[in-house]
């Protein structure tokens, strides 16, 4: 028997089939219930240019739910159009994993501590802030790359 690396997958007797369809459900729900909190950023920034738009609206509320629920259909939408959708998650991740977490702290950093020239006491800092930066063009290169010609290859077949 082929195993996966899914809980779900891997049911093969009653108990296990029936707890993962357990789990299935409580994934599901626990989506369904907290999948548009995520939008509360991106709703704000394009309702505003809602109402600049067609604005201002009898029931605002109405037209802003509205919004919220479009935001949430198009990526379902888009996560069922898009063919593997996984390697074009892993691009992203190449992306914004790698300004996240090795280019805007040492560039805040850097900011900071801008006015002082030679850093005084912590000049080591300025040293391992250009280290992690160029960690960080390196992995952007490499991951981006191997993003791509993952997408290339999967696109092919």
């Amino acid at each position: 028997m082929q195993r996966t690396g899914n809980l779900c997958s891997n049911a093969n007797n009653i108990f296990i089939y029936r707890l993962s369809q357990c789990v299935k459900i409580a994934i599901a729900v626990g989506m369904l219930l907290t999948y548009p909190i995520m939008f509360y950023v991106p709703n704000a920034v394009v309702w505003t240019a809602v109402v600049k738009r067609w604005g201002p609206f009898e029931r605002p509320i109405l037209y802003e739910y509205l919004v919220r629920i479009l935001l949430s259909l198009v990526t379902f939408v888009m996560a069922e159009v898009i063919p593997n959708l996984s390697v074009f998650i892993s691009l992203v991740g190449a992306v914004s994993s790698t300004a996240l977490a090795l280019v805007f702290p040492p560039l805040c950093d850097l900011a900071v501590r801008w006015s002082d020239q030679d850093f005084g006491p912590f000049a080591w800092r300025k040293i391992v802030d250009y280290i992690t930066l160029v960690v960080a063009a390196f992995g952007f290169c490499t991951g981006t790359y191997y993003s791509m010609v993952e997408i290339v290859s999967s696109l092919r077949s």
